[in-house]
C-alpha cells in the first residue's frame, strides 16, 4: 500500500511533460505485452497440430502484420509430416511436405521431367530450369513438394506443386496480384493418394498468408472437379481458328515499313508500352509485364520467335509485333502480338490488317524456309479477328487473306480462378469478363 501511494504522489508532483511520458512509456509497454500474448496464442494450436508442422514462419494476424511489416521466414522451409493410408488397408505411408531449398532445384527439374516423360514431345528437365531461372519474381520455397523417405535412407521427391508470383490486369489499367499455379505433377507409383490436393492446399494456405488477392491455374476438363472442391471456378477466354489463304497472304505488304526480329533490352520500353495499352488495359487474366520479366523471362522464351514491324525511317520505333507456334501439321497459335493502335491510325497507308498480315507472312516464312502454298489454320484471340474483320483504309474487306467462312469457335476454357481473403473486394475473374473486358492470358505468359 505505501508502494502505491508513494507512487502515487510522485506522479501527482511530476511536472506535466514528465507525466506525458510516462503514459506514453506505460501505453507502449501494454502494447507490446498485448501482442507478444496474442502471437504465442496465435501460433498454438499450430505448435500442437498432430500432423508435427515445424514452424519456422511466425503466423501474425493480418492486423498485426500491418503494424509490423512483412514476416521474418527462416532459410530452413517449414516441414509437415503426412501419413496417408494404404487403400488396402496394408499400413500407411509417411511424407514430408515443405519448401524446396535453393540447391534442390536442379533434382526438382529432373523429376517434373520424369513426370512428363509420356507426352508424345517431353518436356526436358532444362525446360523447366528455364521457367524457374529466367522468372525473376522465383522463390525455391514457393515449390512446394512431397518427399518419400526410401528404404536405403534417402529422400526423393514424388510430388510438386509451384507457386508462380504473378500481377495480373482486371482490365481499365486496375490489377491484383495472384498466385500462379503450376508443374502439378505426381510420381506414378504415388498417386491416388491425394499428393496433390494437399500441395495445391499448402499453396492455397501460404498465398492467403502472404496477402495474395487471387489464386489462378490453367487444368484439362477431366480436372474441372478436382479444382472446383478446392473453391477454384473457370472462365471462358474465347478463341478462334481459321484458315488463310497463303496466296493473298504472300501479297500483302506495306511501303515505308521494316521487318527485324525483336532486341533485348533494347526495345524493351517500346514493347512494355505498347503491351500496357494494347492488352493490359483492354483485357482481364493479363500478366503485366515488368521491364525485368520482359529482358529476363520472354527474352529467353521468345528467342528467335518475336519479330517486330517498325517504321523504315526509324526502325527503333515499333508498330507491331506477334509471335506464333506450331500446334502441328498446317496447325499455327498466335502467341503473342501487340499493335501501337494510334501509330497505325496516323500513318497512311496502314492498317491493323495490314500489320497483321506482313507479320504473319514474315514468320510463316521463316517456319518454313520458303513462301507457303497450301493454306493452313490459325488459332488465335476472337478479339484479335474481329478486329482483322474491320475494313481497312482502301475500303477493302479487312484481312482478305482469311477465310472468313472456315471461322470457328475454339474456345480456352482451362483458365480457373480462386478468389482469396486479401482480394479487398474485388470480383472473381468469371464475373469482370461478364460485366465488361474479356478474358485474355497469352500463350508465352501460360505457366
Amino acid at each position: 500500500m505505501t508502494k502505491k501511494l508513494g507512487f502515487f504522489l510522485a506522479y501527482f508532483f511530476l511536472p506535466g511533460f514528465a507525466r506525458t511520458l510516462m503514459c506514453s512509456a506505460i501505453r507502449a509497454l501494454s502494447k507490446v505485452l498485448y501482442h507478444c500474448i496474442y502471437l504465442v496464442l496465435y501460433n498454438i494450436p499450430q505448435l500442437l497440430q498432430k500432423n508435427s508442422r515445424i514452424v519456422t514462419t511466425l503466423c501474425l494476424p493480418h492486423n498485426i502484420q500491418r503494424r509490423l511489416g512483412p514476416t521474418v521466414t527462416h532459410q530452413m522451409p517449414e516441414q509437415t509430416i503426412i501419413k496417408v493410408p494404404l487403400k488396402d488397408g496394408s499400413g500407411e505411408v509417411t511424407y514430408s511436405m515443405r519448401g524446396l531449398k535453393e540447391d534442390e532445384v536442379d533434382i526438382w527439374t529432373k523429376f517434373c521431367a520424369s513426370v512428363f516423360s509420356y507426352k508424345e514431345s517431353p518436356p526436358p528437365a532444362s525446360y523447366f530450369g528455364r521457367h524457374y531461372y529466367n522468372d525473376p519474381h522465383r522463390s525455391a520455397t514457393l515449390i512446394r513438394v512431397m518427399f518419400y523417405r526410401c528404404e536405403d535412407g534417402t529422400e526423393k521427391i514424388v510430388a510438386s506443386v509451384r507457386v508462380f508470383l504473378r500481377q495480373i490486369s482486371i482490365g481499365g489499367g486496375e490489377s491484383v496480384y495472384g498466385g500462379g499455379i503450376g508443374e502439378v505433377c505426381t510420381d506414378m507409383k504415388h498417386r491416388r493418394r491425394g499428393l496433390s490436393k494437399l500441395l495445391l492446399q499448402e499453396a492455397i494456405r501460404i498465398m492467403i498468408e502472404k496477402n495474395f488477392q487471387v489464386s489462378l491455374l490453367h487444368a484439362a476438363p477431366a480436372f474441372f472437379p478436382v479444382y472446383e472442391s478446392s473453391g477454384y471456378e473457370g472462365t471462358i477466354s474465347h478463341w478462334s481458328k481459321v484458315k488463310i489463304n497463303p496466296t493473298i497472304l504472300f501479297q500483302t505488304g506495306i511501303a515505308n515499313v521494316a521487318l527485324r526480329l525483336a532486341a533485348f533490352p533494347a526495345d524493351t520500353e517500346c514493347l512494355m508500352e505498347i503491351h500496357q495499352q494494347f492488352s493490359e488495359k483492354s483485357y482481364c487474366g493479363t500478366i503485366i509485364r515488368s521491364k525485368e520479366y520482359w529482358n529476363n523471362y520472354l527474352s529467353q522464351e521468345l528467342e528467335n520467335s518475336l519479330w517486330v514491324l517498325t517504321a523504315k525511317a526509324d526502325t527503333n520505333a515499333i508498330i507491331a509485333w506477334m509471335s506464333i507456334r506450331s500446334r502441328g501439321e498446317s496447325q499455327y497459335q498466335l502467341r503473342e502480338f501487340g499493335c501501337h493502335k494510334q501509330a497505325v491510325g496516323r500513318s497512311e497507308g496502314l492498317s491493323f490488317a495490314k500489320c497483321f498480315g506482313s507479320l504473319l507472312r514474315q514468320i510463316i516464312q521463316d517456319f518454313t524456309g520458303k513462301e507457303a502454298t497450301d493454306s493452313f489454320n490459325l488459332h488465335l484471340p476472337t478479339t484479335i479477328l474481329e478486329m482483322l474483320r474491320i475494313r481497312d483504309v482502301d475500303d477493302t474487306d479487312g484481312a482478305t487473306f482469311i477465310d472468313w467462312a472456315s471461322e470457328i469457335a475454339a474456345n480456352d476454357q482451362g483458365w480457373m480462378y480462386r478468389t482469396l481473403p486479401s482480394s479487398g473486394g474485388v470480383d472473381n475473374m468469371p464475373q469482370i469478363t461478364e460485366k465488361q473486358f474479356p478474358h485474355l492470358i497469352w500463350p508465352s505468359d501460360s505457366f
